[in-house]
């Protein structure tokens, strides 16, 4: 059977054994939507064409999961949910938002990763030995990136636990821009996006799972940019100005 074989040799030995133009056979190399595309109209053996056809299925649900979590997070997550929950609860609502938002996007997360891990599935590439080992390092240091960023945030306001501890919670909301946040604006997510993008073994799910994510981190980082201008006005200008938003160094 070909099950250990990737998505990608298939796709390349069809196109080899067909004498299909070196066009097309650029394009396969350089765009993963095209693999699929020429790898579900030109693969005739039925068993190939179920699995990819398997393989296109999971990409979009998995795509169309991480655009439905985006957009609940989004909404939950503007001034209007937060000052409906105020308008609805009153002082415990706006006292525990950040506490229920936090659970809720730990728990909507969830069936995404799910569905990476369950759906039909085929190997883009893997990262031999010793680069992948390079990149198992990167991952660990943005991991401490990500305890970090968010230890000097406060992990209790972070998460929203504060609330459940009023004496910690001092009620004044300071910009941070030490430490980390020297660096970039965002740091947090810097280090979430190494993690998605630095697996050794690359699948489609997994692609789809980054994609997914990163265009939720892009669209999130312009509406957070928004609230933290309204909440710290000329400060958070000037610190926008003179740090990167994700990389370092990078002024963008």
């Amino acid at each position: 059977m070909d099950a250990d074989k990737t998505l990608f040799s298939s796709v390349f030995h069809l196109h080899s054994s067909t004498n299909i133009c070196g066009f097309f056979y650029l394009v396969v190399h350089l765009s993963p939507g095209y693999q699929l595309y020429f790898a579900t109209v030109m693969c005739t053996n039925r068993d190939k064409t179920c699995k990819i056809q398997s393989v296109i299925s999971s990409f979009l649900w998995i795509l169309l999961a991480c655009a439905l979590y985006g957009a609940l997070h989004s909404l939950l997550a503007g001034h209007r949910a937060k000052e409906f929950a105020r308008r609805q609860f009153g002082p415990a609502g706006a006292r525990y938002y950040r506490l229920f938002f936090s659970l809720q996007g730990a728990v909507t997360v969830l069936p995404i990763f799910i569905l990476a891990w369950r759906l039909p599935d085929a190997e883009i590439y893997r990262i031999p030995t010793p680069w992948s080992l390079f990149t198992l390092l990167l991952q660990i240091l943005a991991l401490v990136g990500l305890y970090v960023g968010v230890s000097q945030t406060g992990a209790l306001k972070f998460l929203g636990l504060d609330a459940l501890f009023p004496s910690t919670n001092t009620g004044s909301v300071q910009l941070v821009t030490g430490g980390l946040y020297r660096w970039v604006r965002h740091p947090l997510y810097t280090c979430s996006l190494l993690l998605l993008w630095l697996v050794p073994t690359m699948t489609w799910n997994l692609l789809a799972l980054a994609i997914g994510l990163t265009v939720y981190i892009l669209i999130g980082i312009i509406f957070e940019e928004s609230k933290l201008l309204r909440e710290f006005g000329p400060a958070y200008a000037e610190y926008r100005r003179r740090t990167p938003g994700l990389i370092p160094f990078l002024k963008i």
